[in-house]
């Protein structure tokens, strides 16, 4: 099995509500645990962050699901390869509420406080998941 993924980042659009969160993820977990896809999200009530991870056509397949969603709009593919290991493997689907309080975190990759994920290149955005990792809320 090779390895494939896609990092993407969006923006909230009107049609979603805070409480959509919950359903969200669990749609998110069933549809990749049906399809062997982890991942992990970070959201912060005007962006989204995605990481997903797993056989190429299952990874993509979400990702069209993904793209056809409503709630959010503006979305961007920051990277998508071929990957030797998983980063998420026991996560069908890591989820981080990115607060206020991440200032220094926003502030260790980007000149600003707030979390704006279109300002970073795909290293950045690895290395802001890998940070992001240790908050998990939910898997």
């Amino acid at each position: 099995m090779s390895l494939f993924r896609i990092i993407y980042v969006s923006t909230v659009s009107d049609a979603f509500q805070a409480p959509d969160i919950e359903s969200l993820l669990e749609k998110c977990k069933a549809n990749n645990r049906q399809l062997g896809v982890t991942g992990l999200l970070c959201f912060n009530h005007l962006y989204f962050l995605q990481y997903l991870e797993g056989e190429e056509q299952h990874v993509r397949k979400i990702f069209e699901n993904i793209r056809k969603d409503n709630r959010h709009s503006n979305i961007k593919v920051m990277d998508s390869n071929p990957e030797d290991s998983r980063m998420f493997e026991n996560w069908e689907m890591g989820y981080v509420f990115l607060s206020r309080d991440m200032k220094e975190l926003n502030l260790s990759f980007t000149d600003d406080e707030k979390f704006c994920p279109y300002t970073m290149d795909p290293e950045q955005l690895i290395q802001y998941l890998l940070k992001s990792k240790e908050l998990v809320v939910t898997i």
